[in-house]
């Protein structure tokens, strides 16, 4: 399905809107903004006429030039808007890059407005009867989701007010996951509240995405909240929200409060098959979180945390080549060094091995070669050999014969023959011959 390119623009602006904060803070604009504030506050302006009994020239004024700086901001927006229209019914995409500038800059613009400047703007967008309907419902949407990154609530109170326009697609519940996560980050009591109040009267906008957004907030502040919301929500699939409150937690502390508050709520799972489950969401996120930070730091923490026997096996269970990269070493040594049972830790290295040699065959081999013997070496050997049979018989081979004479030698070689390229009869039977397997 092709893209409108007035939706293509506005899923540009959001995109680049959820990562702008993370790289500038806030806008220029805005900061000089708040800096002149300050600096009337320390002169003795009056700039909040809510706290004064009677008008003030310098508020009155300040207050209708933001509402015409928000009025042409507007006008700027619907004008792009109406510019984009026409250019799609012509087919004319334009220039992509000349096209994210004037983004960026409409965005900067969207950005240095405060709360009742933008709705001032959302109203003038649900004016423009003129443009179509998507269009409109784009543009509200991406000036609720700035509105959303400095006061979520006064979003979600616009949102509700709005939501007829978000029921025919999937923008009203990323927005609302959006606001809700920013707001339970400062105030997860009052923001899941909202949640309650709304549910049922605007259940396109209170969707599973947007009691997740809630969850993601609230769990990077308190795990312990986080999961008492799942409880009390009576969130049915808990799955994706166990995985974010576990994602939440990045240092060794937080990890700590994790481990307790999880624990916690494991224990209040009346279903055997819910709590098993959720144990292998929660500690398989860990899983990954863990793998991308050193490894050192790593396996001193899951030493210290004094994991359960089954806890120590959904952990080992869920790393992945695609998670440790060079780190795979290492990891499959801790896995051999680690008190799971012989089974277990053979299976992982054996999954580890059998995708590291798919990704980067090379790399480890090497690795292979220079690993002493240990309880790591030989279901490394046997899961190489297998990997790399069907592409490089010879080599499998080779590795198959350091193993030592009995039964996973002999396993390991069947597996060489029964993969043997089907281009090569005659070395596959010379192989078979050799080593005494009879098909």
């Amino acid at each position: 399905m092709k893209l409108s390119i007035t939706l293509t623009l506005v899923i540009l602006a959001a995109a680049i809107l959820l990562g702008w904060q993370n790289h500038r803070q806030l806008t220029t604009i805005r900061e000089t903004h708040r800096s002149l504030v300050e600096k009337a506050d320390s002169l003795g302006f009056d700039t909040d006429a809510a706290t004064s009994g009677t008008p003030n020239r310098l508020t009155h004024r300040v207050r209708e030039d933001r509402r015409i700086a928000a009025l042409d901001a507007a006008e700027k927006f619907i004008a792009f808007a109406r510019e984009m229209e026409t250019r799609e019914a012509n087919g004319d995409t334009g220039d992509p890059k000349d096209m994210q500038q004037r983004v960026i800059k409409l965005m900067d613009l969207m950005m240095s407005l405060d709360t009742e400047q933008l709705k001032t703007v959302i109203a003038e967008f649900r004016a423009a009867t003129d443009l179509k309907e998507e269009t409109r419902r784009g543009m509200v949407g991406f000036a609720i989701m700035t509105l959303a990154s400095d006061n979520p609530q006064a979003a979600l109170t616009i949102f509700t007010e709005t939501a007829d326009m978000f029921e025919k697609d999937g923008m009203g519940e990323h927005v609302a996951a959006m606001a809700l996560a920013q707001w339970a980050k400062d105030d997860p009591v009052t923001a899941a509240k909202w949640v309650k109040e709304n549910g049922k009267t605007h259940p396109n906008l209170v969707t599973e995405r947007a009691i997740n957004g809630l969850i993601a907030g609230t769990a990077s502040q308190s795990p312990a909240i986080a999961f008492s919301l799942i409880l009390d929500l009576k969130i049915e699939d808990s799955r994706d929200a166990v995985r974010k409150i576990a994602s939440a937690a990045t240092t060794d502390e937080q990890r700590d409060l994790f481990l307790t508050s999880f624990r916690k709520y494991l224990s209040a799972l009346e279903d055997p098959e819910i709590r098993d489950q959720s144990r292998q969401d929660g500690f398989g996120q860990l899983a990954d979180t863990l793998a991308k930070q050193s490894t050192d730091d790593a396996t001193a923490w899951i030493d210290s945390a004094s994991l359960s026997p089954e806890e120590l096996a959904d952990f080992a269970e869920h790393l992945n080549y695609h998670q440790t990269k060079e780190n795979t070493g290492d990891w499959i040594e801790w896995i051999a060094e680690s008190d799971l049972p012989e089974h277990q830790s053979s299976q992982q290295i054996s999954n580890l091995v059998s995708n590291w040699t798919r990704q980067d065959y090379r790399t480890a081999g090497e690795w292979l070669a220079t690993t002493p013997d240990g309880p790591a070496k030989q279901p490394a050997v046997q899961s190489y050999a297998k990997t790399v049979a069907p592409y490089d018989p010879q080599t499998a081979t080779q590795w198959a014969l350091t193993l030592p004479a009995g039964d996973s030698r002999d396993s390991t070689l069947k597996s060489i023959y029964n993969q043997w390229p089907d281009d090569d009869e005659d070395a596959k039977n010379a192989f078979a011959e050799t080593y005494g397997i009879n098909d």
